[in-house]
C-alpha cells in the first residue's frame, strides 16, 4: 500500500504541475479568469483563478488506483458537479444563488445514490448517541455546504487555503488508513499531491489561485470523506472531523454572525476574515500563513491524539479551539490598536467618541478593521503635515 500512496502522491503532483503550467500558458496568451485587485484583496496584479483545474487532475489521479464503488463513484461525480459549477464562477462571477444550487447538487449525488449521510452526532452529552433520525438528511446537506463555504471563505492568503487543506486531508488520511477504507486515503492523498504541485505556482509569489472551483472542490472532498468515514466505518466520534476544521468553522461562524448583526448577508464580501486581521494590524502574509497552519496542525494533532475520547469531551475540546482564537485575535487586535494610539498625535488621531470606546465594541464584536484604518489614515495625515 505504501508503493501505490506514494507513487499516487508523485503522479497527482505531476499531473497538477503540468495542468497549471497549460493553464498558465494560456492565459498569457488569452486572459481569462483573472481575479483582479480590489479593497478585499492583498494581491495589486491581476492573476488567474484557474488553478483549481491543477488540481482536479491530480484528484483524477485517484481513479487509477481504485475499484469502482457507490461512495466513491458519488463522491467523484458530485465533486465534478461542484467543480464546474465553481470554474463558471472564476471565468463569469455567478450569483451565490446558483452557486448553492451548485453545491446541492453535488451534496445529492453523494446522498441519495451514495448512501452518505451523516445519522448520529456520537456521545455529545454523555447518554449515548445523538440519533439525529428524520434530521439526518437536511443536516448533512447543512454539514457539506458549510464546509464548501468555509474553504471558500477562507481562501484569501497565498498557500492558506491550499496549506490548510493539506493538513486536515493529512489527518482524514490517518483516520483513513486506520478504518481500512483505502479508497479514502488514496482520495485524500491524490488531492495532497495535487495541493503540492498547485503550491509550487501559488506560494509565496501567487502565480495563480485555486479560485471557486479548487476551494469547491476541496471543501466538497473533505467534508464528504469525513462523513463517510466517521458515521460507520470508525469506532472514533463523528466530532473528530469538528475539531479537525475549527479554524475555518470558527472564521466562517464569525463574519457571517459579524454581517447579519450589521444587516447585511451573510455572504457579503468584505475583509473581517481572520487572516485579512492578521495582515492588517501588521501580521506580515507569509507569517499569517504559517501561524494559521500552525493553528491547524495543533488541531488536527490534538484529533488525532484524543481519537479515543467520549463525543462530550471532543465537544469541550472544539468549544476550547474557539475560545483560544478568539482571545487570540482579540490580543493581536488590542495590542495593534494601542501600538497606533501610541504611534500619532492625540488631538489628531482620536476622535471625539474615544479610542477605548470604540475599541471596546470592536473586542465584543471581532469588527476591528474600521478604527485601525482611521488609525492608519489619521496616521499617514499627520506625517504628510
Amino acid at each position: 500500500m505504501f508503493a501505490n500512496v506514494l507513487g499516487l502522491a508523485l503522479i497527482s503532483s505531476c499531473l497538477s504541475i503540468v495542468a497549471i503550467k497549460l493553464v498558465l500558458t494560456y492565459c498569457r496568451k488569452r486572459p481569462i479568469g483573472l481575479d483582479f485587485p480590489d479593497r478585499r484583496k492583498v494581491h495589486r496584479t491581476p492573476v488567474p483563478r484557474l488553478g483549481g483545474l491543477g488540481i482536479l487532475a491530480g484528484f483524477a489521479a485517484a481513479i487509477l488506483f481504485m475499484g469502482p464503488g457507490r461512495e466513491v463513484v458519488s463522491l467523484f461525480a458530485g465533486a465534478v458537479i461542484i467543480f464546474v459549477v465553481g470554474l463558471i464562477d472564476d471565468l463569469k462571477n455567478i450569483n451565490w444563488k446558483y452557486k448553492m444550487a451548485g453545491t446541492v447538487a453535488a451534496t445529492s449525488i453523494t446522498v441519495f445514490y451514495g448512501g452518505i449521510v451523516l445519522d448520529n452526532l456520537g456521545d455529545l452529552f454523555g447518554a449515548g448517541p445523538v440519533r439525529l433520525g428524520v434530521l439526518s438528511v437536511p443536516f448533512t446537506f447543512f454539514c457539506v455546504i458549510g464546509v464548501v463555504n468555509a474553504l471558500n471563505m477562507i481562501d484569501g492568503l497565498n498557500g492558506l487555503a491550499g496549506g490548510l487543506s493539506v493538513i486536515m486531508l493529512g489527518a482524514i488520511a490517518f483516520f483513513a488508513y486506520l478504518s481500512g477504507s483505502v479508497a479514502f486515503v488514496y482520495i485524500a492523498v491524490a488531492l495532497i499531491g495535487s495541493l503540492a504541485g498547485f503550491l509550487v505556482f501559488n506560494y509565496p509569489k501567487g502565480s495563480i489561485f485555486m479560485g471557486d472551483s479548487g476551494s469547491n472542490l476541496l471543501g466538497f472532498a473533505l467534508a464528504i470523506s469525513a462523513i463517510a468515514l466517521f458515521r460507520t466505518k470508525l469506532p472514533s466520534e463523528p466530532m473528530i472531523p469538528v475539531v479537525i476544521l475549527s479554524l475555518p468553522i470558527f472564521d466562517t461562524v464569525r463574519v457571517m454572525v459579524g454581517r447579519m448583526r450589521k444587516g447585511k448577508s451573510p455572504f457579503y464580501p468584505d475583509k473581517t476574515h481572520i487572516h485579512h486581521i492578521l495582515t492588517r494590524v501588521g501580521v506580515r502574509s507569509r507569517k499569517a500563513v504559517f501561524v494559521l497552519c500552525l493553528l491547524t496542525l495543533a488541531f488536527s494533532v490534538s484529533a488525532v491524539v484524543l481519537r479515543e475520547a467520549k463525543g462530550w469531551q471532543l465537544l469541550i475540546l472544539f468549544v476550547n479551539n474557539m475560545v483560544l482564537l478568539g482571545i487570540f485575535i482579540n490580543f493581536l487586535v488590542a495590542k495593534r490598536v494601542r501600538g497606533r494610539r501610541a504611534s500619532v498625535a492625540p488631538e489628531e488621531a482620536v476622535p471625539q467618541y474615544g479610542l477605548l470606546q470604540t475599541l471596546e465594541s470592536d473586542l465584543n464584536g471581532l469588527e476591528v478593521m474600521e478604527p485601525i484604518v482611521f488609525l492608519r489614515e489619521q496616521s499617514e495625515e499627520s506625517t504628510r503635515i
